[in-house]
């Protein structure tokens, strides 16, 4: 579960700097530095044990034949949920103003993309202010669980990202002759 909590953050920033045309920065120096910083946090999850800072206080309880797991979230824990909602935050800026001065055909993939990234971190925002506490497993999974595939299903099968918004712009402004 954590590999893509820690992961999806950082490739939705690397996918959406890309489809936007906004890549410039992107460089085999940028991505190191962006692997490293999910790779500390994961050793820092997977190593909680001998520093508690991941998690400050990792107990369990049981309720009607089943173990809960109570954890009390540590310093580590809130730098990864500052990065990630940083790299959201980013990328859905990135995808909004491009969405305002796109063509209407490439709309509707966006408000997709939008929909996908920005369901997923309301239902992230929710957990962490402590809403939706009563489900038996965490919304925003179950959330990603059915947008990611309908996403990868819209890209391969509808090859509806086959040519990126700011691509066809460059192409069609490129040109020399009238189309």
């Amino acid at each position: 579960r954590f590999i893509g909590v820690f992961t999806l953050p950082v490739a939705w920033i690397l996918f959406i700097s890309r489809y936007t045309g906004n890549d410039t920065w992107i460089n085999r120096k940028s991505l190191i530095v962006l692997s490293a910083i999910p790779t500390i946090f994961m050793v820092l999850l997977m190593t909680n044990p001998q520093h508690y800072l991941f998690w400050s206080s990792v107990s369990t309880t049981t309720s009607t034949s089943s173990l809960i797991l109570i954890t009390e979230k540590g310093p580590a824990y809130w730098a990864h949920l500052g990065f990630s909602y940083t790299l959201l935050g980013i990328g859905t800026f990135l995808l909004m103003r491009i969405f305002t001065h796109s063509n209407r055909l490439w709309r509707p993939q966006m408000i997709l993309l939008g929909t996908t990234v920005l369901l997923a971190w309301g239902f992230n925002v929710l957990v962490e202010i402590g809403t939706v506490d009563i489900l038996p497993i965490d919304p925003t999974v179950l959330v990603m669980s059915i947008m990611l595939p309908t996403l990868a299903f819209v890209v391969r099968k509808l090859r509806s990202i086959a040519i990126l918004p700011a691509t066809r712009g460059a192409i069609i402004d490129g040109m020399q002759d009238g189309v």
